[in-house]
Formats: structure tokens, C-alpha cells, sequence
């Protein structure tokens, strides 16, 4: 039976009952169809484990993606019930065209017998190039536009003056044309690399290979671009509003965000809303359209007009229990 990639959507609260979660899930297909697909910002930790089984470190960040998993057909239900009951399913090939990757999965150690600590050591030396990485770029920003520098970290505080500033902005400058590398597009490489790492499990929640399991692809959003074009496109004033009557309490929560403009190390408070981004086409590609099926739960009812706009895009709206069997 062919498989296929599937964005479920949304999740169950507690608080939601089942005509509130497909009202909800109706109102995230009308924006699909007039925004794109939505990329989230989320918190993002893996601990690094030493190996006494202790945490050394860890790697943070925020990842703003949409999340896809690979499945047979009658897998959907029992998918569903945990994602959510509203489905846009993906031919494999056409997912890839979008720029999907395969989520890393990362074992974190457990006995620390031999060598069950390798993974999360070769994390920890990524999450250190990251770091470096990032450091230098942000400094590079800084000295466009200040001629001396000051750094701040582990409680203490350095100040380089004009003239040394100079020299760091040199060097800087020096060891990027060596390396043949743009400092701008090699931090976001990492960026989005980074959103695709996750642990095969959590120890304290799941069983072994819990997360592994769930065969999950990423499309990830970044400050890259695609014939000159931005890849994905922050949601402008209108798109904001939408999201928050979709889903208030999600989409006002506030996160932490990186802004160079604050100088090294600068960061901002802003809403998942207000941070998210939406893609809608790729070159002449409709992202939505590309989709083979819209797939609904056999209890709603999807509107006349929302679906005739699916079809009109070229995705077939099918009930669950109809695609289940593969009778379309």
C-alpha cells in the first residue's frame, strides 16, 4: 500500500472537546489555503550527557518547522488521535521537492557502557562549532557599525578598543575568505540543521526508541532564499491576528529570540505568533497544492466552498475511513 507524508493537525487539550479540535483544525485548513504552510517557533533542548550520565551541557535553540510523518495509509487513524484529526497527505517524492529533511534521532546515553555515550559527545562537538560559528558572525555584525567591542560572559566583561576592533574585524574577515565561506549563510545552514536533531526517546516518559519510531520530517524555515526569492515569509500584521483567533493561548506565548540588533548576545521577547512564517511557494510551486489528499475525520463536515478551494489547488478532500482503505 503507498505511503505517504502527513501534517496532522491539531492537537487535543484537555480543555478542547472533539466539535472544538475540528473546528479548530477547519479553521488551520482555510489558512493553509490562503497562507501557506505555517512554520512554528518552538523551544528546542537536547541535554548532553557526560558520562556518568550527567548533564554537561545541551542544545538549545529555537526551531521554527513543520512537522511531517511517514505512513501507510491505515497507519492514519491511530496517527491521528495523537496529532491531530485533520491530515494533508503528501506524495514522498513531492515532500522532498519542498526541502524536507529526516529528523536526526539522537540516543542519549544511557548505561554509559562503552561506547552508548558516542552520539551525544559528537552532538556536543556540533553544538560547540555552532557556537563558534555564531559568535564570530554576531561579532562581524556588531563591528559593521561600532568601531569598538564589548563581550560579556561567564560573569566577567572585556572591552577591546578602536584599534583592536579593527583588528578583530580584519581577522574575522580573513578567516571567512580562507574557509571560502559566507558567514551570513553558514550560520543559518546550522541554524536549520540544528531544528532537525531529536532524541530517539526521553527516559523518564516514553519507552526506547519512542520517538525514533515515529519517522518524522521537517520542513524547516530560514533566512535562505530559493531563485532570490525569501524561502518562507514572516506572517505580516493580518496573518498575526488570524493565528491568535485560531488559537489564542498558543500562539500568544512568548518565547526568547536572538537579536543582533541588541548587540552580541542580544535577545528579544516575542509571541509564537508574531515569530512564525508561513511558505507558500517555491519558485513557481504551490506548496499546498502539491499535497495529493486533505484527509478528515468521518464526524465533521467540511464546508462546500473550503472544499471546492482544496480541489481547485489539485488536493482531493476525502473522508478518513474512505482513504484508509485506498479506495480514492
Amino acid at each position: 500500500m503507498q505511503r505517504y507524508f502527513f501534517h496532522s493537525f491539531p492537537r487535543r487539550r484537555a480543555e478542547d472537546t472533539r466539535d472544538e479540535q475540528i473546528a479548530k483544525g477547519l479553521k488551520i485548513a482555510a489558512s493553509l489555503l490562503r497562507n501557506g504552510l505555517l512554520l512554528t517557533p518552538e523551544n528546542y533542548e537536547i541535554p548532553i550527557l557526560g558520562k556518568d550520565g550527567a548533564v554537561v551541557d545541551k542544545l538549545q535553540a529555537i526551531q521554527r518547522r513543520a512537522c511531517f510523518t511517514e505512513l501507510e495509509r491505515m497507519a492514519l487513524p491511530e496517527h491521528a488521535n495523537l496529532f491531530g484529526p485533520i491530515s494533508l497527505a503528501y506524495e514522498i517524492a513531492n515532500l522532498r521537492r519542498l526541502g524536507a529533511l529526516p529528523v536526526f534521532y539522537i540516543p542519549l546515553q544511557g548505561s554509559g557502557d562503552h561506547l552508548s555515550g558516542l552520539a551525544s559527545e559528537l552532538l556536543g562537538g556540533f553544538v560547540d562549532a555552532n557556537r563558534l560559528v555564531a559568535q564570530l558572525h554576531a561579532i562581524r555584525k556588531h563591528l559593521a557599525n561600532d568601531t569598538s567591542l564589548k563581550l560579556d560572559y561567564r560573569g566577567r566583561s572585556v572591552t577591546f578598543n578602536s584599534e583592536n576592533a579593527d583588528v578583530i574585524r580584519s581577522f574575522i574577515d580573513v578567516l571567512a575568505d580562507g574557509a571560502a565561506c559566507d558567514l551570513d549563510a553558514t550560520v543559518t545552514k546550522l541554524g536549520c540543521f540544528i531544528s532537525c536533531f531529536y532524541p530517539t526517546e526521553n527516559p523518564q516518559y516514553t519507552e526506547p526508541l519512542h520517538y525514533y519510531r515515529q519517522r518524522e520530517w521537517r520542513i524547516v524555515g530560514g533566512a535562505f532564499t530559493f531563485e532570490g526569492q525569501p524561502y518562507s515569509i514572516p506572517a505580516t500584521p493580518e496573518q498575526v491576528e488570524e493565528l491568535l483567533g485560531i488559537d489564542g493561548t498558543f500562539f500568544s506565548k512568548e518565547l526568547s529570540f536572538a537579536e543582533l540588533k541588541l548587540g552580541v548576545g542580544g535577545t528579544v521577547t516575542d509571541t509564537i505568533a508574531r515569530r512564525s512564517h508561513f511558505l507558500a511557494k517555491i519558485g513557481a510551486l504551490d506548496v499546498v497544492g502539491l499535497a495529493s489528499y486533505l484527509v478528515t475525520p468521518d464526524d465533521s463536515v467540511i464546508g462546500g466552498e473550503l472544499r471546492e478551494a482544496f480541489m481547485a489547488r489539485g488536493v482531493q478532500v476525502v473522508k478518513e475511513s474512505e482513504f484508509c482503505v485506498g479506495g480514492t
